[in-house]
């Protein structure tokens, strides 16, 4: 489990779950719909981590010409 277990709302902000060769890591903000706060935000920063310190910039637009919106089936943009 990570993020802060006293956090506002039922449980910590943030839950992980090992899987066999993938970390499942759930947003556990459903009262707000997982919307993103500061102790979110730090349990992400916490968690998670992008080469050379840069995370994630958002959608590719680059790409986008050739690819079209990232969405995952069932998921949404970007999954």
């Amino acid at each position: 489990m990570l993020g802060r277990p006293d956090a506002p709302g039922p449980g910590p902000v943030l839950l992980a779950e090992p899987t066999p060769g993938v970390l499942l890591i759930t947003l556990n903000r459903p009262h707000v719909r997982n919307a993103v706060d500061r102790p979110l935000a730090e349990a992400l920063d916490a968690a998670l981590t992008g080469a050379e310190g840069h995370f994630c910039s958002g959608m590719d637009l680059k790409a986008f010409p050739t690819e079209g919106v990232p969405v995952v089936a069932g998921r949404g943009l970007g999954g």
